[in-house]
């Protein structure tokens, strides 16, 4: 099953935001998210996000 980006939030990027790009890496993997999840998170824009929402929004949309 795919991961989605809902998913991807609400299991592995809960927290407090605003949160940089390497912070919701290290959050995503010690949540316990697999290699592709982390990858996906990784392969973000590397810049601050502001919300869960924000996150979500740029994984749909590349």
């Amino acid at each position: 099953m795919a991961t989605t980006a809902r998913t991807i939030v609400l299991q592995y990027l809960t927290g407090s935001f605003p949160a940089r790009l390497d912070e919701l890496v290290a959050r995503a993997r010690a949540e316990g998210a697999d290699e592709q999840t982390i990858a996906l998170v990784a392969a973000l824009e590397d810049r601050t996000y502001d919300s869960a929402m924000d996150v979500r929004e740029a994984l749909e949309h590349p």
